[in-house]
């Protein structure tokens, strides 16, 4: 049957645009400029009437097919408190767009790092990861990608704090340090982004790109309360590339060879050794010539290989440890927070270790004075290359690596002066052991971060 009806505000003025839906289906429909609205229902269906600053409302079809629906105004939406450049204000005075992140639940989620806890969680905002490494940065976009060849990197406002956009390489890191990478999600108060242009006027051209403003945790009074907070996970990869087995690669290796063979020159057959036919070329070559213990059992003394299972297989260790102490006075609060990452990289020879002390100082002076000081120390160890593009390294080697060389195996090529000009080397050099090249990678970095923050005085009214 035909519902028709019509939709106010509280103060009984037409609502239009309010949508309205029947529960479970997609069948629905708008009301119009004067709040009026028709759709067609069964009895017992239920119609979900819902628009923007209100509270949503059930309506259950009985034999009436007219009714009217007053919205109620949803106020918690609108008395929500959010932080801007110059200080709090109500959600509902605000004209400039703004997301608010939840906080609440940061410490029961295995976080290692503030830009994870930021990934789907607003809308607008662009999070992902550029790299693989430990320890890697995240790319952070607001609303888009502002400029092709500059920086899209937005404005980190940490306690009132403003911090230079860096830009991110594409390993992942950071040219002059991630301004995300010395704080802990577990100190977190609150998390906002100013997504439009209203921003530049308090922060002017740095906030083009957005602006993130975070605020840290902070003492409260009463006796100290000490909050420790911990997990311990493990990593393995969860699917491979579905690559040619030992026996297929060999049996597809001979086929190349002796088609090679048999075409080159007359009275040559696939039958033929490796010792006939490198009497009858007078060496060695690649395109013609098998290695004999392929078709050995065992392969001879060579090794078969699943590059996949030696390069990123079996279980790796991830664990974070979290402690904080905080409490004070009415005039004196203070908060003391350390924490320590520990994550082996699902790419041999990878790691990340971190180390993070965050101090916080809140000091009353004076009706209405009050005083704010924090520091900030962070020691990080990078292990490995990773596969970025500065790599030697790359995932594909996994899987075009052979799983059996041959004779490239007994033979020595310095990886640091290959011979360009030597095609034969440039061959060998295909067939590298994988393992190889992360040996050539490992590289050691130590990072240190030390922010102090002193001294902000505010005027509490």
């Amino acid at each position: 049957m035909n519902i028709k009806g019509k939709v106010l505000d509280e103060n009984n003025v037409p609502l239009p645009g309010v949508n309205i839906l029947i529960k479970g289906t997609t069948q629905g429909t708008q009301s119009d400029f004067d709040g009026n609205f028709s759709i067609q229902a069964e009895n017992g269906d239920v119609l979900i009437f819902s628009y923007v600053g209100t509270k949503t409302i059930e309506k259950t079809v009985g034999a009436e097919n007219t009714y009217d629906v007053v919205m109620e105004s949803d106020s918690a939406e609108l008395d929500e408190v959010v932080l801007v450049g110059y200080g709090n204000q109500k959600r509902s005075d605000i004209t400039t767009a703004i997301a608010t992140m939840s906080t609440d639940n940061l410490e029961e989620r295995p976080l290692t790092k503030v830009d994870q806890a930021l990934v789907g969680q607003m809308a607008g905002v662009r999070v992902k990861q550029t790299s693989g490494l430990p320890g890697a940065g995240f790319d952070i976009q607001i609303r888009g990608t502002g400029s092709i060849s500059g920086n899209n990197q937005p404005l980190y406002v940490i306690d009132g704090f403003p911090l230079e956009p860096s830009s991110q390489s594409s390993s992942g890191g950071f040219s002059t340090g991630n301004p995300l990478s010395n704080l802990n999600p577990n100190d977190i108060e609150s998390i906002q982004v100013l997504k439009d242009a209203a921003a530049a006027a308090i922060y002017g051209s740095r906030a083009s790109n957005g602006v993130v403003i975070i605020k840290t945790k902070s003492g409260g009074s009463g006796k100290p309360q000490i909050n420790f907070n911990t997990y311990i996970g493990v990593s393995e990869t969860v699917k491979k590339l579905d690559v040619l087995s030992t026996e297929e690669w060999i049996e597809r290796a001979t086929e190349m060879i002796d088609y090679n063979w048999v075409n080159s020159g007359p009275n040559r057959t696939a039958s033929q050794t490796a010792a006939e036919r490198e009497a009858i070329l007078g060496g060695f070559d690649r395109n013609f010539i098998k290695d004999e213990r392929w078709f050995e059992p065992g392969y001879g003394n060579l090794e078969a290989i699943d590059w996949q299972d030696e390069l990123f297989g079996g279980s790796r260790l991830s664990q974070y440890h979290n402690i904080a102490i905080s409490g004070g006075t009415d005039m004196t609060k203070m908060r003391l927070s350390v924490s320590r990452n520990d994550d082996e990289g699902l790419l041999t020879g990878s790691a990340y270790e971190r180390t993070a002390v965050n101090f916080k100082l809140n000091q009353k002076l004076a009706d209405p004075l009050r005083l704010d000081v924090s520091t900030r120390i962070t020691n990080s160890v990078i292990d490995g290359a990773g596969t970025s593009n500065n790599a030697q390294l790359k995932i594909k080697d996994a899987v075009q690596a052979r799983p059996v060389n041959g004779i490239a195996d007994e033979l020595e090529i310095d990886l640091n002066q290959p011979n360009n000009d030597d095609d034969y080397q440039q061959f060998l050099l295909s067939l590298v052991d994988p393992t190889e090249l992360v040996k050539q990678d490992w590289r050691k970095r130590t990072e240190n971060s030390y922010r102090y923050q002193c001294c902000r005085i505010f005027i509490d009214y």
